[in-house]
């Protein structure tokens, strides 16, 4: 494909046609023509740079968390991407060189468990005598106060000849607080012993605690280390997203080479990321716009589908149904109230997108990825959740019945066919939609409009 073709005719063309019509407006406001002019050189320039001739390109649009990186995953796999292969390669790899079983890990986990119990029951057994002593110390002082109290009060209620007797021989609650005193010093020097022995063993406990976490923590990096490079590692968990800035993957199929853009969502808080994205839609010559379970953008989140999309050729919808279980799939395929939703979805995006909209494709992003899945990081809800959507389909079924295989065929027989003139054409599109938006802005001047070029 030859890019420097289009560089030199088609951008100088545009650009061309438009200088004559910015002269023809020249006796209008000189301030509002300067910054049309500004506006269109900008975006002219920015589709110079951004515009991609040599590959064609698939972006995946949508919000955070609409499942476009399920998606994507599933298809990597299914296609045999080559990153995804040298990821396999070394998944595969790493669990014949890291010796990870279940057996080894659910023994680790229950004497790290069986540990930490025997230390908490200890900490707390210790804690309870600490205590105990503390209060029999401030019962033991609170009946000696008392008992002194008593002491003092008979002494000075004495009559004479009794407190000279006292003198001689002391009452028996003199005699209480002596064997009182001794009892407690007892007690107390048996109570300090047990608390010192009990803590002397406090050290060999955080000691056995510690080597039971160091050992379960072996095992963690190593599942760890494997979750960076196993099928699904770009997939999010549904809270913080996992793409934020654009990611692309490059294919080599029969059908031709073509590359996948996982945009970030459209919702991300960061202005850098947004531009960035952005960017990377500005380079795909077809675009699949994901939604969760066929819900009508709002009107808001319309306007910007319509900005963003405005100069693409080739837009195709992908209503993914959200399903952690087989009967919540179900249901949704099932589901008259959803179905009617889907085909509004799927009439408003030809009403906005008219002959550019080329249909609507369902898909099960969850079962669709684990119908393909085989480097899985083990211990974890990844292997469960496969083998819950596999006890009741194989995965050639799995595949068919969450329409992966749908999506690869509209993907490899009909997006990938003539796909080179299909670049030519997107391009061409695009600098032509850049032209037209300049010519409305112009137009507009000369009623005195604020311009819009975009």
């Amino acid at each position: 494909m030859r890019r420097h073709f289009n560089l030199t005719k088609i951008y100088p063309l545009v650009q061309s046609e438009f200088d004559k019509r910015l002269a023809a407006c020249a006796e209008h406001d000189p301030a509002l023509l300067k910054q049309i002019r500004h506006l269109f050189t900008a975006e002219l320039n920015a589709l110079k740079t951004n515009a991609e001739w040599a590959e064609f390109t698939i972006a995946f649009y949508g919000d955070i968390g609409c499942g476009k990186s399920s998606i994507i995953e599933a298809l990597r796999i299914s296609l045999a991407e080559a990153g995804k292969q040298e990821e396999r390669q070394a998944f595969v790899a790493s669990s014949q060189a890291s010796t990870l079983t279940l057996a080894g890990y659910q023994k680790a986990l229950r004497a790290r468990n069986a540990a930490r119990q025997e230390l908490m029951t200890f900490q707390t057994e210790l804690g309870v005598v600490e205590h105990q002593a503390k209060v029999a110390e401030l019962n033991a002082t609170e009946q000696r106060q008392a008992l002194r109290q008593k002491l003092a009060q008979k002494l000075d209620n004495a009559a004479i000849w009794n407190k000279l007797r006292y003198r001689l021989r002391p009452p028996p609650e003199k005699q209480q607080l002596l064997d009182m005193a001794k009892q407690w010093k007892n007690e107390r020097v048996t109570e300090r012993r047990r608390i010192v022995k009990m803590r002397e063993q406090l050290p060999a406990l955080h000691d056995q605690s510690a080597v039971t976490e160091i050992v379960l923590a072996q095992f963690t990096r190593k599942r760890d280390a494997l979750k960076k490079i196993c099928d699904g590692n770009i997939i999010g968990d549904g809270g913080k997203p996992q793409t934020t800035q654009p990611q692309f993957y490059h294919f080599a199929t029969r059908w031709g080479r073509f590359r996948i853009t996982d945009l970030g969502g459209t919702g991300l808080p960061s202005q850098i990321a947004a531009v960035q994205n952005l960017q990377a839609l500005k380079q795909a010559h077809a675009v699949f716009y994901v939604v969760n379970d066929a819900i009508m953008p709002t009107p808001a989140a319309l306007e910007k589908l319509r900005k963003h999309l405005q100069d693409q050729t080739e837009i195709r919808l992908i209503v993914n149904w959200q399903s952690n279980t087989l009967a919540q799939w179900k249901k949704r395929l099932e589901s008259p109230k959803i179905q009617h939703r889907v085909q509004a979805l799927d009439t408003m995006m030809r009403q906005q997108f008219g002959e550019h909209y080329h249909g609507m494709l369902t898909i099960a992003a969850k079962p669709a990825f684990y119908s393909v899945a085989a480097c899985l990081p083990p211990f974890g809800n990844e292997e469960q959740q496969q083998q819950h959507f596999l006890s009741q389909h194989t995965p050639e079924e799995l595949m068919a019945l969450s329409g992966l295989n749908t999506l690869v065929q509209t993907l490899c027989n009909k997006m990938l066919h003539n796909a080179s003139a299909k670049v030519r054409k997107t391009n061409i599109h695009k600098a032509d939609c850049l032209l037209r938006n300049a010519i409305i802005a112009l137009d507009s001047a000369r009623h005195d409009q604020q311009p819009q070029v975009a």
